[in-house]
Protein backbone atom coordinates (compact mmCIF):
# COMPACT_ATOMS: atom_id res chain seq x y z
CA UNK A 1 0.00 0.00 0.00
CA UNK A 2 1.44 3.34 -1.02
CA UNK A 3 -0.38 5.94 1.11
CA UNK A 4 -1.92 6.19 4.56
CA UNK A 5 -3.98 9.37 4.79
CA UNK A 6 -4.32 10.50 8.41
CA UNK A 7 -7.17 12.99 8.88
CA UNK A 8 -8.23 14.32 12.32
CA UNK A 9 -11.91 15.25 12.32
CA UNK A 10 -13.54 17.80 14.59
CA UNK A 11 -16.58 19.95 13.94
CA UNK A 12 -16.20 20.09 10.15
CA UNK A 13 -19.45 18.64 8.81
CA UNK A 14 -19.65 21.40 6.20
CA UNK A 15 -16.26 20.60 4.67
CA UNK A 16 -15.67 16.94 5.51
CA UNK A 17 -17.40 15.33 2.47
CA UNK A 18 -15.24 17.33 0.06
CA UNK A 19 -12.10 16.27 1.94
CA UNK A 20 -13.05 12.58 1.89
CA UNK A 21 -14.23 12.60 -1.73
CA UNK A 22 -10.98 14.20 -2.88
CA UNK A 23 -9.07 11.20 -1.48
CA UNK A 24 -11.30 8.27 -2.39
CA UNK A 25 -12.37 9.51 -5.83
CA UNK A 26 -9.44 7.56 -7.25
CA UNK A 27 -10.92 4.09 -6.89
CA UNK A 28 -7.77 2.36 -8.16
CA UNK A 29 -5.36 4.00 -5.73
CA UNK A 30 -3.63 1.79 -3.17
CA UNK A 31 -4.39 3.73 -0.03
CA UNK A 32 -6.06 3.75 3.34
CA UNK A 33 -7.91 6.73 4.73
CA UNK A 34 -7.80 6.90 8.53
CA UNK A 35 -10.46 9.28 9.85
CA UNK A 36 -10.11 10.10 13.55
CA UNK A 37 -13.34 11.49 14.95
CA UNK A 38 -11.98 13.52 17.86
CA UNK A 39 -15.22 13.62 19.84
CA UNK A 40 -16.80 15.94 17.32
CA UNK A 41 -20.12 17.35 18.63
CA UNK A 42 -21.69 17.78 15.18
CA UNK A 43 -22.50 15.23 12.47
CA UNK A 44 -18.87 14.71 11.46
CA UNK A 45 -18.63 11.28 13.14
CA UNK A 46 -21.76 10.06 11.37
CA UNK A 47 -20.42 11.29 8.03
CA UNK A 48 -17.21 9.32 8.62
CA UNK A 49 -19.17 6.14 9.30
CA UNK A 50 -21.35 6.58 6.21
CA UNK A 51 -18.31 6.88 3.97
CA UNK A 52 -16.63 3.88 5.65
CA UNK A 53 -19.65 1.76 4.73
CA UNK A 54 -19.19 2.76 1.10
CA UNK A 55 -15.42 2.31 0.79
CA UNK A 56 -13.46 -0.46 2.51
CA UNK A 57 -10.27 1.63 2.32
CA UNK A 58 -11.67 3.93 5.03
CA UNK A 59 -10.93 3.27 8.71
CA UNK A 60 -12.79 5.30 11.34
CA UNK A 61 -11.61 5.84 14.90
CA UNK A 62 -14.06 7.41 17.35
CA UNK A 63 -12.51 8.84 20.50
CA UNK A 64 -13.05 11.40 23.23
CA UNK A 65 -11.79 14.84 22.35
CA UNK A 66 -8.07 14.98 22.96
CA UNK A 67 -6.82 17.51 20.45
CA UNK A 68 -5.39 17.31 16.96
CA UNK A 69 -2.01 15.92 18.01
CA UNK A 70 -3.51 12.99 19.91
CA UNK A 71 -5.81 12.31 16.95
CA UNK A 72 -2.92 12.26 14.49
CA UNK A 73 -0.97 9.99 16.83
CA UNK A 74 -3.85 7.50 16.88
CA UNK A 75 -3.74 7.47 13.09
CA UNK A 76 0.04 7.05 12.97
CA UNK A 77 -0.19 4.07 15.33
CA UNK A 78 -2.17 2.01 12.81
CA UNK A 79 -0.91 3.44 9.51
CA UNK A 80 0.27 0.70 7.14
CA UNK A 81 1.15 2.69 4.03
CA UNK A 82 4.63 3.26 2.64
CA UNK A 83 4.05 7.00 3.11
CA UNK A 84 1.93 8.96 5.57
CA UNK A 85 0.04 11.88 4.05
CA UNK A 86 -1.54 14.14 6.65
CA UNK A 87 -4.54 16.23 5.69
CA UNK A 88 -6.76 18.54 7.71
CA UNK A 89 -10.44 17.70 7.45
CA UNK A 90 -11.43 21.11 6.09
CA UNK A 91 -8.86 20.92 3.30
CA UNK A 92 -8.88 18.72 0.20
CA UNK A 93 -6.71 17.32 -2.56
CA UNK A 94 -6.65 18.76 -6.05
CA UNK A 95 -7.88 16.49 -8.81
CA UNK A 96 -5.30 13.83 -9.80
CA UNK A 97 -3.05 14.65 -6.82
CA UNK A 98 -2.71 10.99 -5.85
CA UNK A 99 -1.78 9.98 -9.40
CA UNK A 100 0.75 12.80 -9.59
CA UNK A 101 2.40 11.76 -6.33
CA UNK A 102 2.30 8.07 -7.25
CA UNK A 103 4.25 8.80 -10.42
CA UNK A 104 6.61 11.14 -8.59
CA UNK A 105 7.51 8.46 -6.02
CA UNK A 106 7.89 5.81 -8.73
CA UNK A 107 10.48 8.06 -10.38
CA UNK A 108 12.16 8.96 -7.07
CA UNK A 109 12.03 5.79 -5.01
CA UNK A 110 14.56 7.03 -2.44
CA UNK A 111 12.37 9.93 -1.32
CA UNK A 112 11.99 10.10 2.46
CA UNK A 113 10.23 13.47 2.58
CA UNK A 114 8.46 15.24 -0.27
CA UNK A 115 7.61 18.93 0.10
CA UNK A 116 4.99 20.47 -2.20
CA UNK A 117 3.54 23.89 -2.99
CA UNK A 118 -0.19 24.27 -2.34
CA UNK A 119 -3.32 26.22 -3.21
CA UNK A 120 -4.78 28.74 -0.78
CA UNK A 121 -8.57 28.87 -0.88
CA UNK A 122 -9.99 32.02 0.70
CA UNK A 123 -13.43 32.52 2.17
CA UNK A 124 -14.65 34.41 -0.89
CA UNK A 125 -13.93 31.43 -3.13
CA UNK A 126 -10.74 32.88 -4.58
CA UNK A 127 -7.96 30.31 -5.04
CA UNK A 128 -4.30 31.22 -5.33
CA UNK A 129 -1.23 29.05 -5.72
CA UNK A 130 1.48 29.48 -3.11
CA UNK A 131 4.67 28.18 -4.71
CA UNK A 132 7.79 27.19 -2.82
CA UNK A 133 9.76 30.45 -2.44
CA UNK A 134 13.08 29.18 -3.73
CA UNK A 135 14.60 27.51 -6.75
CA UNK A 136 15.13 23.78 -6.57
CA UNK A 137 16.03 20.80 -8.69
CA UNK A 138 13.77 17.79 -9.05
CA UNK A 139 16.43 15.57 -7.50
CA UNK A 140 17.40 14.24 -4.12
CA UNK A 141 18.59 16.86 -1.64
CA UNK A 142 20.69 15.98 1.38
CA UNK A 143 19.64 17.04 4.85
CA UNK A 144 22.17 19.87 4.73
CA UNK A 145 20.83 21.09 1.38
CA UNK A 146 17.26 20.84 2.64
CA UNK A 147 18.01 22.86 5.76
CA UNK A 148 19.83 25.42 3.63
CA UNK A 149 16.73 25.89 1.44
CA UNK A 150 14.61 26.27 4.55
CA UNK A 151 16.94 28.82 6.10
CA UNK A 152 17.41 30.90 2.94
CA UNK A 153 13.66 31.17 2.39
CA UNK A 154 12.97 31.90 6.09
CA UNK A 155 9.80 29.88 5.50
CA UNK A 156 7.93 27.39 7.63
CA UNK A 157 7.26 24.10 5.89
CA UNK A 158 6.23 22.01 8.85
CA UNK A 159 2.45 22.15 8.49
CA UNK A 160 1.70 18.41 8.30
CA UNK A 161 -0.13 18.65 4.97
CA UNK A 162 2.86 20.35 3.26
CA UNK A 163 5.00 17.22 3.43
CA UNK A 164 4.62 13.54 2.64
CA UNK A 165 6.58 11.35 5.07
CA UNK A 166 8.08 7.89 4.68
CA UNK A 167 6.25 5.79 7.26
CA UNK A 168 9.15 3.43 7.98
CA UNK A 169 11.20 6.28 9.46
CA UNK A 170 8.28 7.39 11.63
CA UNK A 171 7.63 3.91 12.99
CA UNK A 172 11.30 2.97 13.46
CA UNK A 173 11.85 6.04 15.63
CA UNK A 174 8.44 5.98 17.34
CA UNK A 175 7.75 9.55 16.21
CA UNK A 176 4.63 11.21 17.50
CA UNK A 177 3.21 14.72 17.77
CA UNK A 178 3.60 16.34 21.18
CA UNK A 179 0.18 16.28 22.82
CA UNK A 180 0.84 18.75 25.63
CA UNK A 181 1.44 21.77 23.40
CA UNK A 182 -1.14 23.59 21.31
CA UNK A 183 1.10 25.35 18.80
CA UNK A 184 4.27 24.41 16.84
CA UNK A 185 3.82 20.71 17.58
CA UNK A 186 4.03 20.21 13.82
CA UNK A 187 7.45 21.90 13.80
CA UNK A 188 8.71 19.52 16.48
CA UNK A 189 7.49 16.49 14.50
CA UNK A 190 8.94 17.88 11.27
CA UNK A 191 12.39 18.42 12.79
CA UNK A 192 12.43 15.05 14.51
CA UNK A 193 11.74 13.46 11.13
CA UNK A 194 14.21 15.65 9.24
CA UNK A 195 17.17 14.69 11.42
CA UNK A 196 16.47 11.00 10.68
CA UNK A 197 15.67 11.27 6.96
CA UNK A 198 18.34 11.24 4.26
CA UNK A 199 16.67 12.07 0.94
CA UNK A 200 14.52 15.16 0.53
CA UNK A 201 12.59 16.02 -2.62
CA UNK A 202 10.54 18.95 -3.84
CA UNK A 203 7.51 18.44 -6.07
CA UNK A 204 6.56 21.25 -8.46
CA UNK A 205 2.84 20.43 -8.47
CA UNK A 206 0.53 21.97 -5.83
CA UNK A 207 -1.49 19.05 -4.46
CA UNK A 208 -3.41 20.33 -1.43
CA UNK A 209 -6.07 23.04 -1.32
CA UNK A 210 -5.71 24.75 2.04
CA UNK A 211 -8.76 26.56 3.33
CA UNK A 212 -7.51 29.76 4.96
CA UNK A 213 -9.08 31.81 7.73
CA UNK A 214 -11.90 29.42 8.62
CA UNK A 215 -13.61 30.80 11.73
CA UNK A 216 -12.51 28.89 14.79
CA UNK A 217 -9.56 27.21 13.10
CA UNK A 218 -6.43 26.84 15.21
CA UNK A 219 -4.60 29.32 12.97
CA UNK A 220 -7.04 32.01 14.10
CA UNK A 221 -6.57 31.41 17.81
CA UNK A 222 -3.73 33.00 19.76
CA UNK A 223 -3.24 32.61 23.49
CA UNK A 224 -0.57 32.72 26.17
CA UNK A 225 -0.10 28.97 25.90
CA UNK A 226 0.15 29.08 22.11
CA UNK A 227 2.86 31.76 22.26
CA UNK A 228 4.87 30.02 24.99
CA UNK A 229 4.58 26.68 23.17
CA UNK A 230 6.01 28.25 20.02
CA UNK A 231 8.78 29.97 21.95
CA UNK A 232 9.74 26.69 23.57
CA UNK A 233 9.88 24.69 20.34
CA UNK A 234 11.86 27.38 18.52
CA UNK A 235 14.24 27.87 21.45
CA UNK A 236 14.89 24.12 21.73
CA UNK A 237 15.60 23.83 18.02
CA UNK A 238 17.79 26.91 18.00
CA UNK A 239 19.83 25.40 20.83
CA UNK A 240 20.06 22.15 18.82
CA UNK A 241 18.09 19.98 21.19
CA UNK A 242 16.40 17.80 18.57
CA UNK A 243 16.46 14.23 19.84
CA UNK A 244 19.99 14.85 21.07
CA UNK A 245 21.28 15.15 17.49
CA UNK A 246 23.41 17.88 16.03
CA UNK A 247 21.35 20.12 13.77
CA UNK A 248 22.91 22.07 10.91
CA UNK A 249 24.37 25.23 12.48
CA UNK A 250 22.55 27.37 9.91
CA UNK A 251 19.30 26.24 11.47
CA UNK A 252 20.26 27.69 14.83
CA UNK A 253 19.83 31.26 13.55
CA UNK A 254 16.77 30.20 11.53
CA UNK A 255 14.94 29.11 14.68
CA UNK A 256 16.27 32.07 16.64
CA UNK A 257 14.58 34.26 14.03
CA UNK A 258 11.36 32.27 14.48
CA UNK A 259 11.67 32.81 18.24
CA UNK A 260 11.93 36.57 17.63
CA UNK A 261 8.94 36.49 15.26
CA UNK A 262 6.89 34.86 18.01
CA UNK A 263 7.77 37.62 20.47
CA UNK A 264 6.12 40.05 18.08
CA UNK A 265 2.80 38.24 18.70
CA UNK A 266 2.64 39.72 22.18
CA UNK A 267 0.30 42.43 20.93
CA UNK A 268 -2.45 39.77 20.73
CA UNK A 269 -2.43 39.26 24.50
CA UNK A 270 -4.40 41.73 26.62
CA UNK A 271 -4.30 40.19 30.10
CA UNK A 272 -1.41 41.64 32.14
CA UNK A 273 -0.80 38.45 34.13
CA UNK A 274 -0.53 36.43 30.91
CA UNK A 275 1.81 39.00 29.40
CA UNK A 276 3.99 38.78 32.52
CA UNK A 277 4.18 34.98 32.18
CA UNK A 278 5.28 35.25 28.57
CA UNK A 279 7.84 37.94 29.43
CA UNK A 280 9.23 35.69 32.16
CA UNK A 281 9.79 32.92 29.62
CA UNK A 282 11.39 35.29 27.09
CA UNK A 283 13.76 36.74 29.68
CA UNK A 284 14.89 33.25 30.66
CA UNK A 285 15.78 32.56 27.03
CA UNK A 286 17.31 35.86 25.94
CA UNK A 287 20.40 33.99 24.76
CA UNK A 288 18.36 32.67 21.83
CA UNK A 289 17.99 36.20 20.46
CA UNK A 290 21.78 36.51 20.24
CA UNK A 291 21.61 33.94 17.42
CA UNK A 292 19.23 35.97 15.21
CA UNK A 293 20.47 37.19 11.85
CA UNK A 294 19.07 39.87 9.57
CA UNK A 295 18.47 43.61 9.61
CA UNK A 296 14.85 43.44 10.76
CA UNK A 297 15.84 41.43 13.82
CA UNK A 298 18.50 43.98 14.71
CA UNK A 299 15.81 46.68 14.57
CA UNK A 300 13.43 44.57 16.64
CA UNK A 301 16.05 43.90 19.29
CA UNK A 302 16.76 47.63 19.51
CA UNK A 303 13.05 48.39 20.03
CA UNK A 304 12.78 45.67 22.67
CA UNK A 305 15.87 46.97 24.47
CA UNK A 306 14.50 50.51 24.60
CA UNK A 307 10.78 49.91 25.13
CA UNK A 308 10.58 46.35 26.46
CA UNK A 309 9.22 43.29 24.68
CA UNK A 310 5.53 44.13 25.05
CA UNK A 311 5.49 47.83 24.18
CA UNK A 312 8.27 47.36 21.64
CA UNK A 313 6.24 44.69 19.84
CA UNK A 314 3.20 46.98 19.71
CA UNK A 315 5.30 49.79 18.25
CA UNK A 316 6.80 47.46 15.66
CA UNK A 317 3.28 46.35 14.78
CA UNK A 318 2.30 49.97 14.07
CA UNK A 319 5.35 50.52 11.92
CA UNK A 320 4.96 47.26 10.00
CA UNK A 321 1.38 45.94 10.39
Amino acid sequence: MRFSFVVPVYKVEEYLPQCIESIISNEEAELELILIDDGSPDNSGRICDEYAQRDKRIIVIHKENGGVSAARNDGIAIAKGEYIWFLDSDDYLRENSIDIMEKFIAANIKADMITCPHINEYGDGVCEEEPLPFEYDLKAHSRKEFFSKLKDSNGAYWAPWKNIYRNRIIQANNMRFLEDISCAEDCEFFMNFAVEAENFYFCSEPLVCYRRAREGSIMNIMSKKAIIDQLKVFADNSMQQVQGKEVNLEMSSFFANKFANTISLLYNIKDKAEIDDILLYINKHRDVLARTKGAKYQVAKLFWKIFGYNKGSKLLRKIRP
